[in-house]
């Protein structure tokens, strides 16, 4: 959106691999419900991560997948929607089947 900028082409590229995570020995509760930390991007896909698995939950929105994550180890939320590049940074462990996303990237150069 920038006038210096001009757009030079897109493509399609995987992102790292995503899945539910939460803290390095955490036991999730069971007598209430769960906080689920996700940036909206990937929240429609916390389901298809429960494979099936009833749970209550409500979702916390943040601005990130790394936030997610630090918010997950700080123990703030139960579990988080993060990347592996996230989990292993902050140090939070997948506990769902994972799978990347395949989403349209785009560059662009400095105009001029």
């Amino acid at each position: 959106m920038s006038p210096n900028l001009n757009f030079l082409f897109s493509f399609p590229f995987k992102t790292p691999y995503y899945g539910l995570a939460h803290a390095e020995n955490y036991e999730l509760p069971k007598d209430r419900t769960l906080k689920i930390a996700t940036h909206h991007a990937p929240s429609s896909l916390i389901p298809w991560f429960l494979n099936g698995v009833q749970i209550d939950y409500e979702l916390v929105l943040v601005n990130s997948t790394s936030e997610a994550a630090t918010m997950a180890k700080n123990k703030q939320v139960d579990i988080c929607v993060t990347n592996a590049t996230s989990a292993e940074k902050y140090n939070v462990k997948f506990i769902s089947r994972m799978r990347p996303i395949l989403m349209q990237w785009s560059l662009f150069g400095i105009r001029g």
